[in-house]
């Protein structure tokens, strides 16, 4: 998907998504997390995320290389945004005490969300 496609649904889905979780986070692209966190314009890593949420800013990173479909935008959109309405320090403690992606009951939470993404389309 372009930018643009991207950035449309963004503006389409985001006022909708503020309406049912409370939050509206600012969203911003990147290629993906090693671009973002290194500067380096085509920097590359093993494996980046489709997403993630910054507690300290409140910006939901949206990594465009992941991005494939309509489907995977409004996904990671709930996804970072149901994150937004958690306690970071709740987050923290779970995966300093031995929770892993898949057992996380707040990354839980954000997954068990994105099965919303059709009333977004």
């Amino acid at each position: 998907m372009t930018n643009k496609e991207i950035l449309n649904i963004i503006d389409r889905v985001q006022p909708l998504l503020y309406t049912r979780y409370n939050s509206q986070p600012n969203v911003e692209l990147h290629n993906n997390i090693y671009e973002r966190l290194s500067g380096i314009e085509g920097m590359d890593g093993e494996y980046s995320p489709h997403g993630e949420f910054d507690w300290s800013c409140g910006t939901i990173y949206l990594y465009t290389l992941r991005m494939v479909s309509v489907e995977q935008v409004i996904k990671t959109l709930i996804h970072e945004t149901v994150h937004s309405t958690q306690s970071k320090a709740e987050f923290d403690f779970h995966y300093n005490n031995g929770c892993t992606y898949d057992n996380h009951p707040l990354e839980n939470q954000a997954r068990y969300n994105e099965k919303y993404w059709k009333e977004y389309v």
